[in-house]
């Protein structure tokens, strides 16, 4: 599979579609039950790539965008095997495009931009919506970054931004009825490799920043606000990882041994006994390494993400 590659389930039944992406038009169907693929579907329209999307409006229709900085919107007939052109975008579709659906209308995004429309299915025409707070995707043609999903409980949609400005990761949440965005809540930075969180209480998380900085924040679910805390003891590198049981939060620097314990109650770090393996690595673009704790076995469990190796801390 490729950019634009996507899957969608039409809500019932035991069948998910899927475009391959990567600039062709190969359309698949997946048998839960059976454990396996279809490869003789009618082909798409055209070929799809980045911003491609797919969404199941109902038991017997799809729909999706080719993407690839195209205005081509399709509808797939799952009883007829069909797919038909509708009504294009009204503009052409980037990385970060997406489809999502309440049963009565389609949303979507068009990526790389926070433009946010609605298409009427009984009209078969687009409309423009409240733009998101912040970009959905970007990047070039074969990137696909961010979404938009819709909650039937909630009767709200969802969107994630999935790119790296200072909305990075941000959820928004959207009211179909007031058509209006609620103003996410952003981390005091932007957030890199050995970048983690642990929740410490009902109420309380606490965080690492990483991307080789020092910063290490507190967050109160409740009223929904960040505090920087005392700083960690040095860089936070890929690796960086966060455990709490409960008391004390206990945190290992990434790319390297060091293992250190936060005590919450004074606002202060000590040092612990080094690692016995390097957790992490030095490209601040990856990730690696974490530390779980176990509050039945009242340990720390550490996998160095370098290797198979598990270890086990007492203290």
């Amino acid at each position: 599979t490729g950019a634009g590659g996507s899957l969608a389930y039409p809500g019932s039944g035991d069948y998910i579609y899927a475009f391959r992406g990567g600039n062709t038009n190969t359309f698949w169907r997946y048998s839960v039950l059976g454990n396996s693929w279809a490869t003789t579907l009618a082909n798409a329209p055209s070929t799809v790539y980045g911003g491609g999307a797919m969404v199941g409006f109902s038991s017997n229709i799809l729909y999706a965008f080719q993407g690839g900085t195209y205005v081509s919107f399709w509808e797939y007939n799952i009883t007829t095997g069909a797919w038909t052109a509708k009504t294009n975008a009204p503009a052409a579709i980037w990385p970060g495009g997406s489809l999502t659906t309440d049963g009565t209308n389609v949303y979507a995004s068009q990526g790389s931009n926070g433009v946010f429309w609605k298409y009427n299915v009984a009209g078969n025409s687009w409309s423009a919506l409240t733009s998101t707070l912040a970009t959905i995707g970007g990047g070039s043609s074969g990137t696909a970054k961010g979404g938009i999903a819709y909650s039937a409980t909630l009767g709200k949609a969802f969107a994630i931004s999935g790119n790296s400005g200072g909305a990075v990761g941000s959820i928004l949440e959207y009211d179909p009825v007031s058509n209006a965005w609620i103003k996410p809540i952003y981390v005091p930075a932007v957030v890199n490799g050995g970048g983690s969180m642990v929740g410490f209480s009902s109420n309380i998380l606490y965080a690492f920043q990483g991307g080789t900085y020092v910063s290490f924040w507190e967050y109160n679910i409740s009223t929904g606000v960040w505090t920087a805390k005392t700083n960690a003891p040095a860089a936070i590198w890929p690796g960086g990882s966060l455990a709490s049981d409960g008391t004390n939060v206990y945190a290992t620097g990434g790319n390297s041994t060091l293992f250190w314990k936060y005590t919450v109650a004074t606002n202060l770090w000590s040092v612990l006994a080094t690692a016995p393996a390097t957790f992490g690595l030095s490209n601040t673009g990856y990730a690696k390494g974490d530390i779980e704790y176990s509050t039945t076995l009242n340990a720390i469990f550490g996998v160095t993400g370098n290797s198979g190796s598990i270890y086990k801390n007492t203290q």
